[in-house]
């Protein structure tokens, strides 16, 4: 059996190091199989500089106005039935019963009078068409055929009433061009209920459309349009919001979020709501309600609002509804089609207040985004714990994304900015604004610039280069994360995990209570931290344990002796690890009560979960980790397993507790070790050190190369810093590692950084030439016990060699 170590650290050296433990023979066993060597400690400490990681994130789907009208309305998603969903927002004030001015005062525009005047006339037929609640301005907006309720239930119809519609609409910038203009509208809609005269707001925003030039002068309005994206804050709110009613239904108060937002060229993006952390909590009560209190003390929540909420009734007739021509705008052929089509009718209930609504956090979310919006691209955790009042703000983490230029992200911010004044009626620097975006990765919003500019000028931007860049919106981190939410669950739990070993256990022992089943149990729940459990399954092993004696193989005797030990040894530690326990499903969590450093490793937990499962596929078991709130109690601890002084150097060591058995490596036990080391680029070294487990998980705990094992764990955190300019510049002087010393993994210091940096290389040009699939693959070969470089070549059919050449002549170019 063995203990291997392996860690970060924050120097460029390494070492690797064994310490003899003891050896012993096992034979076959109902439960484990196989000859053991020799058990050992290996510990590997290795550099791990600031890197970025790769995160994949969801994206708008860039359709057009009609066909996906949820775009174009402030406060709506869509669900699973295509349903347009809406929550009515706060009715701050009563919208005014006159119509405002159709244009702002310092509308910004490089139109001609007479073209300013044709827009505002479309703007004002819109208005009207709303004003009357026609059924294709409705839809414009997202709104068709649906009921205001008090509650996320429509009320029977007895109790609704007829109401009108009262819009706002107010044309705030418009660009012209030859083949027509762009025009941004801020808008809102509400509705009066007619019986107590109180008003709600349907909805609201800022859109932008596309106003078609008519042959004599003059435009018209199309379904042609672009979407202007919803505050991130807001919508954070309104999934958070969601899920304190999920939590609170399910009774799970110990429960923690995780918001992930995205800043890429000066705007936020929300990327995924994480509540894995279902199983404990952060702050304990009393100081759980100090931070609430100071919360609402400092503005950072609010109370809910009284509106009541929008539901969808789908496409179809309200009682008292009216037929009429659905023409607005004088849309030409092909772009709005006339028709007579059933127009909507809004109903609107008697106006409650919300109940059991948890209060508002948006202003402590903008406040945690404001802390990061200096720091160019990059990626915000904002961890939030449940209270019945509401999510309570803890903290939040910046990851940065090194692979955007701090120059390139500075650009596209500033051109975001200077297009709501004066370049929002340049087409040349719409084009400008579109190809930062592209150079971002903001892929759906650079080709919606791009789009806009060709329809301004045709031919500016080219059908070739729109090809490029339409094609690329699938490729948008919001898109690609959106899929992935989606695809993640697919990949399931690996066979180990405990939700489903456990039972399995649980009913081998009922059917047949044992010394070794008993102790296999106290194992299992030792590694979820269940520490009593644990405890209690190693006194029933105890108890079997003499009646079983006189009748055990030499081999069960063997086995119980070692899990005995184990299980002993793990009850006489955890009294001395932090006290605190949070759960996932992937990570048991140990660290100290009320210890806000915890967030960093809570939300680094999280990305790299979401990295192995999103940009790996990799099937993972429960995992634990163990957060010590300084580095003396690390080095002691750790320390104390490897029988030495843990390097000051060192800030986090995985342990995975190994034996040897004829039929292959069996884990008996793994953790993944850090401190709290301000000074530490946490979220790197934690993706790093779960890239490591996430090897021995697909490998089975048999060896794999150091090049290997180090290039997919650095790929799992996003990316050794500027490894591909070190790459090429040592092999431009002749400082290239050689095939075997990379194999062998000699070297410290600059050595050492040129290891890392040719590893993820290698791992690029493999999944740049065979796809991941085939790295996955050469690891699954190793754990069925094929060596490792035969595993190697029959995936990639190609030697080692020839792979090493291949990539030296084309892979660093």
């Amino acid at each position: 059996m063995r203990w291997v170590f392996t860690g970060a650290n924050s120097t460029q050296n390494r070492s690797n190091v064994e310490w003899p433990l003891l050896s012993t023979r096992l034979s076959s066993s109902p439960y484990f199989t196989g000859l053991a060597s020799s058990f050992s400690f290996r510990m590997t400490c290795s550099p791990i500089p600031p890197t970025r990681r790769f995160d994949a994130r969801p994206a708008f789907l860039a359709l057009c106005l009609l066909c996906l009208p949820a775009f174009w309305h402030g406060d709506s998603e869509r669900g699973a039935d295509g349903a347009a969903w809406a929550q009515a927002a706060p009715p701050v004030s009563a919208p005014p019963v006159s119509a405002p001015p159709i244009s702002s005062p310092s509308l910004v525009t490089n139109a001609t009078p007479a073209e300013r005047r044709a827009a505002e006339t479309v703007v004002g037929r819109l208005r009207e068409a709303l004003a009357s609640q026609d059924a294709n301005a409705l839809s414009f907006f997202g709104l068709s055929d649906v009921v205001v309720t008090s509650g996320i239930v429509a009320a029977p119809s007895g109790n609704t009433a007829q109401a009108a519609t009262l819009p706002q609409l107010r044309l705030t910038h418009l660009a012209v061009g030859p083949a027509g203009a762009v025009a941004r509208l801020e808008y809102g809609l509400w509705a009066s209920s007619g019986k107590a005269g109180a008003q709600v707001r349907l909805a609201g925003g800022v859109i932008e459309a596309w106003l078609q030039r008519r042959e004599g002068g003059g435009f018209a309005l199309t379904d042609k349009g672009w979407p202007v994206p919803r505050d991130a804050a807001s919508q954070l709110h309104d999934k958070a919001a969601q899920q304190w009613h999920k939590t609170r239904a399910a009774s799970g108060k110990h429960a923690l979020l995780n918001l992930v937002a995205e800043r890429r060229g000066g705007r936020w993006a929300v990327l995924r709501v994480s509540a894995i952390w279902e199983d404990g909590v952060l702050l304990d009560e009393a100081k759980l309600a100090r931070a609430a209190r100071q919360m609402e003390a400092i503005g950072d929540a609010v109370p809910a609002s009284p509106a009541p909420t929008l539901v969808p009734q789908g496409p179809q007739a309200l009682p008292g509804a009216s037929t009429r021509s659905a023409q607005v705008g004088e849309a030409p052929a092909g772009q709005n089609p006339t028709g007579q089509i059933t127009a909507g009718q809004i109903t609107v209930a008697q106006v409650a207040p919300a109940r059991n609504a948890p209060w508002d956090e948006t202003p402590w979310l903008r406040r945690q985004m404001a802390r990061h919006e200096d720091r160019g691209a990059g990626t915000a955790h904002l961890l939030l714990q449940w209270s019945a009042r509401g999510w309570v703000g803890l903290d939040s983490v910046w990851d940065a994304d090194r692979s955007v230029a701090q120059r390139t992200d500075a650009a596209a911010r500033q051109a975001r900015q200077a297009m709501d004044g004066p370049a929002f009626a340049s087409v040349t620097a719409r084009r400008e604004f579109g190809e930062s975006l592209y150079r971002l990765g903001a892929f759906d919003e650079a080709a919606d610039e791009l789009e806009k500019a060709e329809a301004l000028q045709p031919g500016l931007v080219g059908a070739a280069r729109m090809r490029q860049v339409t094609a690329a919106r699938a490729r948008d981190p919001q898109r690609v994360a959106a899929r992935m939410v989606i695809e993640e669950p697919k990949i399931g739990l690996h066979p180990d995990h405990p939700s489903r070993l456990v039972p399995l256990l649980r009913r081998e022992f009922e059917a047949s209570p044992s010394t070794l089943g008993a102790l296999r149990l106290g194992l299992e729940y030792s590694r979820l931290a269940a520490d009593e459990l644990a405890g209690a399954w190693l006194k029933k092993a105890r108890e079997l344990e003499p009646a079983e004696r006189n009748q055990l193989s030499g081999s069960d005797a063997a086995w119980i002796r070692l899990l005995d030990t184990q299980l002993m040894e793990r009850q006489r530690l955890a009294p001395t690890k932090p006290s605190n326990i949070i759960r996932s499903t992937l990570f048991t969590v140990r660290c100290q009560p009320n210890d806000l450093d915890t967030v960093r490793l809570l939300a680094g937990l999280e990305a790299a979960q979401h990295a192995i499962y999103a940009d790996f596929g990799i099937p993972m078991s429960n995992t634990e980790v163990v957060l010590w709130p300084s580095q003396s109690q690390f080095q002691s601890y750790t320390g104390h397993l490897a029988g030495r002084d843990t390097s000051e150097f060192v800030t986090a060591l995985t342990l995975t507790q190994l034996v040897r058995t004829d039929s292959g490596p069996h884990v008996l036990g793994e953790e993944m070790n850090f401190y709290a080391d301000p000074n530490a680029n946490t979220m790197s070294t934690i993706a790093h050190e779960y890239g490591h487990v996430a090897v021995r998980h697909l490998s089975k705990g048999r060896d794999v190369p150091e090049w290997l094992n180090e290039g997919i764990a650095t790929a799992v955190e996003g990316g050794y810093d500027n490894y591909l300019r070190r790459v090429r510049e040592a092999a431009s002087v002749g400082r290239q590692r050689s095939k075997r010393e990379q194999r062998r993994g000699e070297g410290d210091g600059d050595r050492a950084v040129i290891d890392y940096a040719q590893a993820i290389s290698l791992i690029d040009y493999i999944g740049a030439h065979w796809g991941r699939d085939a790295i996955l693959e050469i690891l699954r070969r190793i754990g069925k016990d094929v060596e490792p470089y035969a595993a190697l070549s029959a995936v990639l059919q190609v030697s080692p060699q020839q792979l090493w050449n291949d990539w030296a002549r084309e892979g660093i170019k």
